[in-house]
């Protein structure tokens, strides 16, 4: 029995939901369920107690909400090149693409945090949109 409180896990295809009896009886905690097919993943490994309870008061054990905590996501880089008139970082209405730029992806070999002028991993040249 589910009790509400639910979580999607971004990029995974599943999520956590607050569930009654997750892993034996008189208990209170959360199932991984697979977003497509409303199926707990794998009962065995995917079922959490975080609350065991006698059996007058299992379902007022409930849990208020999930917060997923995640690392960072990776930097990325963007998708288009413009010419950016306000000088703000935002690409504004009427700010045009700009074609034919050559964007050199440089590694970092050293791990120091700073790109090594001399490796250069990818290449790409912008189109007519700026992509």
């Amino acid at each position: 029995m589910g009790l509400g409180a639910l979580a999607i896990l971004p990029g995974t295809g599943e999520l956590l939901a607050g569930a009654v009896d997750p892993v034996q009886l008189y208990s209170t905690g959360f199932l991984k369920i697979n977003n497509t097919t409303g199926m707990v993943t794998n009962p065995v490994t995917d079922a959490y107690e975080i609350i065991t309870s006698i059996a007058l008061y299992r379902k007022g054990g409930g849990l208020g909400d999930i917060a997923i905590l995640c690392a960072p996501a990776p930097l990325e880089i963007g998708n288009r090149v413009w010419l950016d008139t306000d000088a703000d970082g935002i690409q504004d209405p009427g700010e045009a693409p700009i074609a034919g730029v050559v964007i050199n992806l440089y590694a970092d070999t050293d791990q120091d945090g700073i790109a090594d002028n001399t490796t250069v991993i990818g290449t790409a040249t912008t189109a007519a949109d700026g992509t």
